[in-house]
């Protein structure tokens, strides 16, 4: 009796590094985005003719999720002063065309009244995640009031940030980019707005989604094989099996092998 030991070394493929960072700039007064030209993959809006309306890029999937209201339910703002940063676009449903300033708010309206109740209120919503870079640009802020910004990834493969905005003694416009890219496919980027002080609101306004890099081509998994024993001279058969997530078929090859063994790539 003798005993055969199959290994199998490292496949030389891309590994994935992930990514998750932010920056937030304040825009000039009177500012306007072009949610069109920028949300290349998706843009939605929020609350253009009532608390419950959302307007979308038309013709794509959507991908950018509807946002949660967190702790309590968000009121519509529809007078906002004309030097607070609007939004537009030119390829909406299902409203085609629109120029606003309007957003939804959590906390106080007048921003002059205190309530402890406040703090914790916000939003939620998700974009899709996986080993493409991918560009989230959100429109936010709020009024006498500090917030913080959560960002995750679900599969863990980056460090969640959660950096603050606030203004404690008036209004305040944030435009925050959100760069990031996950270690494997099918995740899901997770991003909160949340109230921190007794005063003020906070206020959500848009989202833009771009597609910035290509999928990173990741090593297949190779079905693990347990040491064989076989008597000399009898034939020892072993099925090698990979799979992977690519679009590409998986190419099995061995070498260097013993002088009387074969290797046969059956396909499939």
């Amino acid at each position: 009796m003798w005993a055969l030991l199959l290994g199998f070394g490292t496949v030389a493929n891309a590994s994935v590094v992930a990514r998750l960072d932010a920056s937030i700039a304040t825009p000039p007064p009177s500012s306007t985005f072009d949610l069109s030209a920028e949300g290349s993959a998706d843009w939605a809006h929020w609350g253009l003719a009532s608390a419950t309306s959302v307007n979308r890029k038309s013709g794509v999937t959507p991908q950018i999720s509807d946002p949660i209201q967190v702790a309590s339910p968000a009121t519509r703002w529809a007078t906002a002063a004309a030097t607070r940063m609007t939004v537009a676009w030119t390829d909406g449903t299902p409203t085609a065309n629109a120029s606003t300033r309007t957003f939804l708010y959590q906390g106080d309206g007048t921003g002059q009244t205190d309530n402890a109740a406040y703090i914790g209120r916000g939003f939620q919503f998700s974009a899709p995640a996986d080993t493409s870079e991918r560009t989230l640009t959100v429109y936010l802020g709020g009024a006498r009031s500090r917030a913080r910004i959560e960002a995750s990834l679900s599969d863990g493969s980056a460090p969640a940030i959660s950096p603050t905005v606030e203004n404690l003694t008036g209004a305040y416009d944030r435009r925050v980019t959100i760069t990031y890219r996950a270690a494997s496919a099918g995740q899901t980027l997770t991003l909160r707005y949340l109230q921190e002080t007794p005063s003020g609101n906070v206020i959500f306004m848009a989202a833009t989604l771009q597609v910035t890099g290509q999928p990173v081509n990741q090593p297949p998994e190779v079905t693990a094989i347990a040491d064989q024993t076989v008597s000399v001279g009898t034939l020892l058969a072993v099925t090698v099996s990979a799979s992977d997530d690519g679009p590409a078929p998986v190419v099995l090859s061995a070498a260097p092998l013993p002088g009387s063994a074969t290797f046969s790539d059956n396909g499939g």
